[in-house]
């Protein structure tokens, strides 16, 4: 696995990375990526699959640096 932190210079954060959440283990999509004047970047992450009302998930927004890269471009 490759860290944001760690490589960000070699896999720098984009759209369409598989990333995992450090603390939640929540996987996903990179959907978008902002950046902040005074604090870290964040990532939108599109989870796979429905909620327990069988809609989609929500965006979820997450600091870059609890992101961990689990597949280049999507895939799984």
């Amino acid at each position: 696995m490759i860290e944001f932190g760690e490589f960000a210079a070699i896999v720098a954060p984009r759209c369409g990375l598989r990333v995992r959440e450090k603390h939640t283990g929540i996987e996903g999509v990179v959907f978008a990526v902002t950046t902040h004047l005074h604090r870290s970047p964040e990532c939108a992450v599109i989870r796979d699959g429905v909620n327990h009302d069988g809609a989609p998930w929500e965006l979820q927004w997450f600091d870059m640096d609890r992101l961990t890269v689990i597949a280049l471009g999507g895939d799984a």
